[in-house]
């Protein structure tokens, strides 16, 4: 019986002590909260703790958190907007429960309030687009800010632009730099980041897309040919005579094209190795260098093809190009023939060797060319004979002195050339050109002047004018010369 007056008793104080903590512990209360010129106003039911206050309060504009000081007079707080309180904004206060008052009195739940600066609530709105092959335009119900739009619209695939506005920033244009492409689908957006000048967003992301029209104007190309800083037209319909190997090409285009695949566009027949540049600056030219030799006597025809399209993915109209690569300043030298030339006391001999009399018999007699064991050397003269260009002066010195080798086998003769002459003009080559055929071509030749010792015995003798020999104007011999005597 005493163990349920002590258990009723300690339910009775728990029951009384329920009922009356609402006036034993009171709770902290929010009484009125307002906005000033530049700060926000809260009035407590006590006196706030302003370490516990400021754990509890949080400050935000426009959705972003806002840094704030606070100051207490008495049961009022005063909070302070770092960026001060700014027109055309959303401000949202929350007090949570850690809030108390200085006896420790708490908040029974998070106290909220919104407050709004805004002038106008209305949303931006696109009344309508105005979608050109050049341009594309926005009008908005509204005045919106233009690092707004500018951040929120994008197209894709991307494309070069600059933004245009007018009527009070009520119209956005998008003005395109470069064309757009033809048959080419355009996708626009703008996020909902667009924003009016109250601050106000666009409720929805707007999205379109187009195709851009085609554009009716055939592209064109002509073939440029430049050299010495001149540069004319070569014909699509005739043979195009008298070109240089060492000028350039350019592929001119009426519309700018799209040159990714541009190499696999041009094709020269016969086959020619040959290097592309091409403009990007205006994307409607390409230079072509070729970087091998043409033969002189062969027509090459340059095919441009249809595959190349321009930027409004037309394809062009192939065409075809005979191409002559026959200016006589690249005309390339000639070996006509070689003389070997003895004059002694005892005899005046001269033989003439060309590609034609390979391997014929040439004598060196112990009279006129003492062998070693019997007498001293002797110093003919060799002369090698070359048509050349018309516009050639002569042999390139050098070029001889690095390209024309003399040799024997079997020890048979040692032939040392000690003095190079270049012979250019008819007055010097007189006395050889009437060993020759009637010439009436431009003629030089390379005069060796050697020292011969001659042996007993037979063999070879091997001469090499090597493909690199040249004239002053550096053209080269088709191909290597190679004559062999047969020594006795």
């Amino acid at each position: 019986m005493r163990t349920f007056q002590n258990t009723f008793k300690l339910i009775t104080i728990i029951l009384l002590f329920n009922s009356c903590s609402s006036f034993v512990f009171p709770e902290l209360k929010v009484i009125n909260c307002t906005c000033k010129d530049d700060y926000f106003l809260v009035e407590f039911s006590a006196a706030p703790d302003l370490t516990a206050i400021n754990k509890s309060l949080t400050l935000t504009k426009d959705d972003y958190k806002e840094d704030f000081k606070i100051q207490q007079q008495g049961n009022k707080l005063y909070i302070y907007p770092e960026n001060l309180i700014e027109q055309n904004r959303i401000y949202h206060l929350i007090i949570s429960t850690e809030a108390e008052d200085t006896n420790g009195n708490s908040l029974s739940s998070n106290f909220e309030w919104n407050f709004s600066t805004k002038l106008s609530n209305v949303r931006p709105e696109i009344l309508s687009t105005d979608i050109q092959s050049t341009s594309i335009s926005f009008n908005f119900n509204t005045q919106i800010k233009r690092n707004s739009f500018i951040s929120s619209f994008s197209i894709s695939p991307s494309v070069k632009y600059h933004t245009y506005f007018q009527d009070d920033d009520e119209t956005a244009s998008i003005i395109f730099e470069e064309p757009l492409k033809n048959n080419e689908r355009y996708f626009l957006k703008l996020t909902t980041e667009l924003e009016n000048i109250y601050n106000n967003k666009l409720l929805k992301e707007y999205t379109d897309s187009f195709i851009n029209n085609p554009s009716n104007e055939q592209t064109t190309c002509k073939l440029l040919y430049n050299h010495d800083n001149s540069t004319f037209e070569l014909s699509s319909s005739a043979a195009n005579n008298n070109l240089l190997s060492k000028a350039c090409f350019t592929l001119q285009f009426s519309n700018q094209i799209e040159t990714g695949n541009i190499n696999s566009c041009l094709t020269f027949i016969p086959p020619l190795d040959y290097s592309i540049t091409k403009n990007t600056e205006t994307f409607s030219a390409v230079t072509i260098k070729l970087n091998e030799k043409p033969d002189p006597n062969t027509e090459y025809t340059l095919t441009v093809s249809d595959k190349i399209t321009d930027i409004y993915q037309n394809k062009l109209q192939s065409s075809s190009y005979k191409l002559i690569f026959d200016n006589p300043s690249e005309t390339q030298p000639v070996f006509i023939c070689a003389i070997i030339k003895q004059n002694t006391s005892t005899t005046d001999d001269t033989t003439v060797i060309s590609l034609d009399s390979n391997y014929q018999n040439i004598y060196f007699d112990a009279i006129s060319y003492p062998t070693a064991a019997v007498g001293p050397d002797t110093f003919p003269d060799i002369i090698f004979i070359f048509e050349i260009s018309p516009d050639a002066d002569s042999i390139d010195y050098y070029s001889a002195i690095e390209n024309i080798q003399i040799s024997s086998t079997l020890n048979c003769i040692e032939i040392t050339p000690i003095e190079l002459t270049i012979l250019s003009n008819s007055e010097t080559l007189s006395d050889y050109l009437t060993l020759l055929p009637s010439h009436t071509q431009n003629m030089s030749a390379v005069k060796f002047h050697c020292k011969i010792k001659n042996h007993d015995n037979s063999g070879l003798i091997n001469i090499s004018i090597n493909q690199n020999l040249s004239d002053n104007l550096k053209n080269t011999l088709s191909s290597t010369v190679k004559l062999t005597l047969n020594k006795r």
